[in-house]
């Protein structure tokens, strides 16, 4: 699961070998949630598209 924004001082990252998934900051206003799919690319836009984090799923 995805919840954006990102790029919020107080939002926490996480990943294991499922799923990739972001907390949702108390800051931001918009939030999205996706499912990903493994060897998924995955691309994050902070709430004014000002920065975009990509990440491409792992095995490990």
């Amino acid at each position: 699961m995805l919840n954006s924004c990102t790029g919020n001082d107080n939002q926490r990252w996480m990943t294991n070998s499922r799923m990739i998934y972001v907390k949702q900051s108390n800051k931001c206003l918009a939030t999205k949630g996706l499912i990903i799919k493994s060897n998924d690319i995955i691309l994050l836009s902070d709430c004014d598209f000002s920065r975009t984090l990509q990440f491409k799923q792992g095995k490990d």
